[in-house]
């Protein structure tokens, strides 16, 4: 396990006032994941919602804890299967669906 995340996990069980191996027992009866797993998931999640509020990739890097760009980057693909630019991407073309009417949508081009 990283160091970032062993050191996450010792913050969390020392919060939750449980050790931090009782902690990954938890996560893996409850989630049916690897603690650092899990951890990753959720700082991409929280990266996918600074994108969705039009952060850029930097601001996210740096508020998920990542000290480089090119980190976050390659955590990014590494954890999704996407860069921070496709998920910008996707994330604003499902803003775009959401606002547009159904009628505009479903013309099709020839």
């Amino acid at each position: 396990m990283a160091k970032e995340a062993r050191f996450q996990l010792q913050q969390m069980a020392r919060i939750l006032a449980v050790s931090a191996r009782q902690l990954r027992r938890y996560v893996w009866e409850r989630f049916k994941k690897r603690a650092k797993r899990w951890l990753d998931e959720m700082r991409a999640e929280a990266a996918k919602q600074d994108f969705a509020r039009g952060e850029l990739a930097k601001t996210a890097s740096t508020d998920v804890r990542f000290k480089h760009a090119s980190n976050f980057t390659r955590f990014l693909k590494r954890v999704t299967g996407e860069t921070p630019q496709n998920l910008m991407h996707q994330i604003a073309m499902s803003e775009i669906d959401k606002k547009c009417p159904q009628k505009v949508r479903d013309v099709r081009f020839r």
